[in-house]
């Protein structure tokens, strides 16, 4: 269930997330937000790699069950990204924003993935979920994979045509649920 005295807006605000990453203990501090699904059970779906990125990991990444040489795991959180860095100190943990990250050559990572990023940052407006869609389709070489609480509707199929293309991506919509 969402936290109704909290304004949704507010969920594409860093200073939100540091806020609620601060308050209390990890694992409480996930109650309003928790995932339908634990993070591991996204493992049979996602593509074999060497290299992977997950951006806007949050306290509940998916990274650390992935078995691969090089996983990044990037929040623009440095609440959050402290403690990740304690919790998984087999992953590199890095605070950026998704919507723009430089230090990130084009095709560094053989798959970028969010779950949930794109659920937060579409509160801040359509422009900013394509800008993290660029982002994460300039910084892949492979895959692309977005885990959305949304279904597929206008807004995803827009913001992610939009933004591969825009990233520099080949656009084909999978989609796998229930």
């Amino acid at each position: 269930t969402i936290d109704p005295t909290i304004d949704p807006s507010s969920y594409s605000l860093e200073s939100y997330w540091s806020r609620r990453y601060s308050s209390s203990h990890p694992s409480q501090s996930e109650r309003y937000h928790d995932w339908y699904f634990p993070p591991p059970s996204l493992l049979p779906i996602l593509p074999p790699c060497e290299s992977a990125l997950e951006n806007g990991c949050g306290l509940r990444p998916v990274l650390p069950h992935i078995d691969c040489e090089d996983r990044v795991g990037t929040d623009y959180s440095p609440t959050c990204i402290s403690q990740l860095s304690v919790l998984h100190p087999g992953c590199t943990w890095l605070c950026r924003d998704a919507l723009s990250m430089p230090s990130f050559s084009d095709e560094s990572f053989d798959m970028v993935i969010e779950k949930g990023l794109l659920d937060a940052v579409i509160t801040g407006g359509v422009d900013k979920a394509v800008r993290a869609v660029a982002t994460m389709a300039r910084i892949a070489k492979g895959h692309v994979v977005c885990v959305t609480h949304f279904g597929v509707g206008w807004w995803i199929e827009d913001v992610l045509c939009v933004g591969l293309g825009r990233g520099g991506g080949r656009t084909r919509k999978t989609t796998k649920g229930p």
